[in-house]
């Protein structure tokens, strides 16, 4: 389930649950599971130390990240982040999987307009290298 600060499999921060995430704790566990090693523990921090992009070169396994008092294209007040997962096959729009707090896990998610009004994009790797989903 979701929990502010949790990573993962055993490593809910209040120990009430085996395995639980917030939207950084997400991500570093995805990178985690693929080998990669991340320093960074909040989303702010991931955004800070990634390569910005625009929407335009988005591709799947990127990064979205998300500032609901500001309007971007920069951001230091980070609220929240999401894998971008490209577009649907079955329906006409983009998805991201990431740890919600109103539904209280990781779940696939429809990127409305009103989303896209308050996202900023990056990624962590190479030129070209993101997750092989």
């Amino acid at each position: 389930p979701y929990h502010y600060g949790g990573q993962g499999p055993g490593e809910c921060p209040d120990g009430t649950h085996e395995c639980c995430f917030d939207c950084s704790g997400y991500a570093k566990w995805l990178h985690r599971h693929v080998g990669i090693t991340t320093p960074e523990d909040t989303a702010q921090g991931y955004y800070n130390s990634w390569t910005h992009l625009s929407r335009a070169e988005l591709l799947k396994g990127d990064w979205l990240f998300f500032d609901w008092d500001h309007v971007p294209p920069h951001s230091d007040s980070i609220d929240h982040m999401g894998m971008y997962a490209g577009w649907e096959d079955k329906h006409p729009h983009e998805v991201m999987w990431q740890a919600s707090t109103s539904e209280g896990k990781v779940v696939k998610t429809t990127l409305t307009d009103s989303l896209w009004d308050h996202a900023l994009c990056a990624h962590h790797y190479g030129e070209n290298e993101r997750f092989a989903w």
